[in-house]
């Protein structure tokens, strides 16, 4: 996946406790992140301390964070298991009359787990596969939540082409993770696909 150079100055700052590395990551990120939280949860409240509880567990993780890995795409990842944790509990409570509902993803305390690290992962060999205007539209666009006309600006291309790019590379991305891991992806890859690929 594309890392910014600022990205790993900013993830290596974070690292050492700087606060304003913390400060600058929140800004760069946090509308982007809520953005998408919103989208699935769809109250803005619950969004709101969502997004919070992300960038409290950026904090708490800084220094589990792999710094040859893209701090938005951990926050995405985190992000979207957030979300779901919500949506699971909020249907739990709804719908308490129903036995057979899934286990509830990891507590906040086992965030670098196997399954959001297989996430991670799953997703920087797909990205990187791209080639690289593609790889470079897509992850301002769905990582940084850049619009068409920004990235276009950035890239020095059209907004139009910008669009066609992330129609490419999403149903790339797409396939190419599902193929490469179907026999043992669990369901939650194949959610965090459509969510993020969508």
């Amino acid at each position: 996946m594309l890392i910014y150079e600022n990205d790993v100055l900013l993830s290596s700052s974070l690292a050492n406790g700087e606060a304003k590395a913390f400060d600058t990551l929140y800004q760069k990120y946090s509308q982007p992140v809520y953005a998408n939280i919103l989208k699935l949860v769809k109250e803005p409240q619950a969004a709101e301390d969502i997004l919070q509880d992300v960038f409290g567990a950026l904090w708490v993780n800084r220094l589990a964070i792999s710094r040859e890995r893209s701090v938005a795409g951990w926050l995405f990842v985190v992000s979207y298991n957030k979300s779901l944790k919500f949506l699971n509990r909020s249907i739990r409570e709804k719908t308490s009359f129903l036995q057979a509902l899934p286990a509830e993803l990891a507590d906040d305390a086992d965030l670098a787990t196997a399954e959001t690290e297989i996430q991670l992962s799953i997703i920087d060999e797909a990205i990187g596969q791209l080639p690289t205007q593609k790889r470079l539209a897509f992850t301002l666009c769905k990582l940084e939540g850049k619009t068409y006309e920004e990235a276009a600006r950035i890239l020095g291309i059209s907004a139009h082409t910008v669009k066609e790019y992330l129609q490419v590379s999403s149903r790339f991305v797409r396939a190419y993770s599902l193929e490469k891991y179907a026999r043992n992806a669990p369901l939650s890859l194949s959610l965090l696909l459509a969510f993020f690929c969508s």
